[in-house]
């Protein structure tokens, strides 16, 4: 199995590099891969920072990326919640705090952030996000 880098899936996503393109999409084709949770949360920041990309698409790309079978996600479960809370309005970060919390059998995740507030709620099944 073979780890990658922000830099290797944003490459695969936009193509946007002629020499390092070919170069992600054949680790791609020819490698067991693993996407790690950090990767996937800087790939969102990137995607949407850097290229412009709307959450949807972001998470419409993330999403394919994760959903190769030669692709290995850390903590398949998270990403999935938070890809779909990502398509409705939450940052892949913020989702992927409060589920992780959550994971860890949190009972409270507490922010200052009042959108995180609000949306976090709706995403977590155990855990509530409130403002200290």
């Amino acid at each position: 199995m073979m780890a990658v880098d922000t830099n290797v899936v944003v490459r695969l996503v936009t193509a946007d590099d002629s020499a390092q393109f070919p170069l992600a999409d054949q680790l791609f084709q020819e490698n067991h891969i693993f996407v790690g949770l950090a990767v996937l949360v800087e790939t969102d920041w990137v995607l949407r920072t850097t290229y412009g990309f709307s959450r949807a698409a972001a998470s419409t790309a993330m999403a394919g990326v994760c959903g190769l079978p030669q692709v290995t996600v850390e903590s398949a479960d998270i990403v999935e919640r938070a890809l779909d809370a990502h398509q409705v309005g939450l940052s892949v970060a913020d989702a992927v705090h409060v589920l992780v919390a959550e994971t860890m059998r949190a009972t409270h995740f507490a922010t200052f952030d009042e959108y995180l507030h609000k949306r976090g709620k709706n995403i977590a099944r155990s855990i509530s996000v409130i403002a200290p």
